[in-house]
């Protein structure tokens, strides 16, 4: 049987949505049997960590714009945690992890004005 917890010797990862509301869409990835909150700028900062950098695709796709475009237009907002988060931390609202690649840093996100419903 394999379960989100299961390790595989790291070789299973998992992606998990709930997603409640459009403010409120939770995304977990599970790997080695662990769990982390998933946000898109997980795309540059953490995946390249987990991946072989033996592998030259790997260190290439890293090093390139290529994550930081997959980031756009990727809407994981949770505005519960995020008044939590900003809570605990002290840090204004623009300052959460998922706004570390919107438009003031030269990186369009999707934020709720640029939507088409």
């Amino acid at each position: 049987k394999i379960t989100t917890d299961t390790h595989c010797q790291g070789g299973l990862m998992t992606f998990c949505f709930h997603a409640e509301a459009m403010d409120e869409i939770r995304a977990y990835m599970f790997w080695y049997g662990q769990s982390l909150r998933f946000y898109p700028q997980d795309i540059v900062d953490v995946l390249p960590i987990l991946f072989d950098d033996n592998y030259e695709g790997n260190v290439k796709f890293a090093k390139s714009n290529e994550p930081k475009r997959m980031t756009h237009g990727i809407l994981i907002r949770d505005k519960y945690f995020e008044h939590f988060y900003n809570d605990l931390t002290n840090k204004k609202e623009n300052e959460f992890p998922t706004r570390k690649y919107d438009k003031e840093h030269g990186y369009s996100w999707a934020i709720n004005e640029d939507l088409v419903y």
